[in-house]
């Protein structure tokens, strides 16, 4: 039987090993998010890239010598850049879900689906954000972005699209701290599932 110093150092390195491995896999997850959700928001939208990010994003699209490419090739950039850092920034709570207090540490497999649950509440968000944009958003004037050059309305799809990023970051602002106490609160059946591994889902 483990002494309690051996268990302590265990658990110890258990935690340090779940934080390597929850930085990366939060950084990665929201880029890959970002990278969808903007492809499905170019179609809706093209002019939310061409008018308003482009222009965000410069400087970015200019260091990778992307700044002329295809709106879509753009829209990954874009899509990177505007979600790698909610991943990280969503790591550390995910991780305190699953090692924080005296219950057993979560697994990596409870960690990656508490991961997938807060980018799904985000997706929903921004979905949310969309229909209400659509319904009930006004015309955005060219005015409010970045190139003026058309003196124009931009309707219905930009706004939309607007409210959906903008709704689609609270999503994961509130996902990512629903999904760390879920997975703090499931803490207690892991043990049992390791001492019964026959019944793990």
């Amino acid at each position: 039987r483990p002494t309690f110093e051996e268990r302590l150092t265990r658990r110890r390195r258990d935690r340090l090993l779940l934080l390597l491995y929850v930085v990366p896999v939060c950084i990665i997850a929201a880029s890959l998010y970002g990278i969808l959700n903007d492809q499905v928001t170019v179609t809706l939208s093209p002019e939310y890239f061409s008018k308003l990010k482009h222009y965000q994003f410069l400087p970015t699209l200019h260091l990778i010598g992307l700044a002329e490419s295809p709106l879509r090739v753009q829209a990954v950039v874009v899509g990177v850049a505007a979600t790698w850092w909610v991943g990280l920034l969503m790591s550390p709570t995910i991780w305190l879900g699953s090692v924080v207090g005296g219950r057993p540490v979560a697994t990596y497999r409870q960690t990656t689906k508490a991961i997938g649950h807060a980018l799904l509440i985000t997706a929903t968000m921004a979905a949310l954000g969309f229909l209400t944009g659509w319904f009930f958003g006004t015309p955005v004037p060219s005015i409010w972005c970045v190139n003026r050059e058309l003196p124009i309305r931009l309707g219905r799809p930009f706004a939309a699209v607007g409210w959906a990023h903008g709704l689609a970051y609270l999503g994961g602002f509130f996902g990512t701290i629903v999904s760390s106490v879920g997975l703090y609160a499931i803490r207690p059946g892991i043990a049992k599932r390791r001492e019964n591994p026959e019944g793990e889902s």
